[in-house]
């Protein structure tokens, strides 16, 4: 009886393999949360940077368009103090148009969060399909 084998090993064989994919399906799992958490590491903390940035330049800018508005008032007082108001005014709303312009751009040119995680999970499912196309 060389050719029959134990039918307790057929069990252990299948728990076995099953264990094996098990282990198989959860270190691929593990891989994506680490792919996944890195990224939204990464995108917390380079918008946490603009963000910074952001918040120091509008106060720097600010204090030099202040500063810029009452030296020319300053300068036209006697004259053309009106005109000067006015043409301040009218240059400082087209540069506010045009940052918010240049904000929307920016916003929509940004890469998609999780990009890469997502391009992972989708090699895996076009595996996983590929291989169950194949088998009989």
């Amino acid at each position: 009886m060389s050719g029959t084998s134990d039918p307790r090993d057929r069990p252990q064989g299948l728990l076995e393999a099953l264990r094996s994919l098990l282990a198989s399906v959860l270190q691929l799992l593990h891989t994506r949360v680490e792919l996944f958490t890195l990224e939204v590491q990464e995108q917390v903390q380079r918008l946490l940077w603009l963000f910074v940035w952001t918040i120091v330049a509008l106060f720097c800018g600010s204090l030099t368009v202040l500063m810029l508005c009452i030296t020319v008032l300053i300068a036209c007082w006697d004259s053309h103090r009106l005109l000067a108001a006015g043409c301040l005014t009218g240059g400082l709303l087209v540069l506010l148009l045009a940052a918010l312009l240049a904000l929307r751009a920016q916003w929509r040119a940004s890469p998609r969060w999780l990009d890469a995680s997502l391009d992972e999970l989708q090699r895996d499912a076009d595996v996983l399909r590929d291989r169950s196309t194949r088998s009989p």
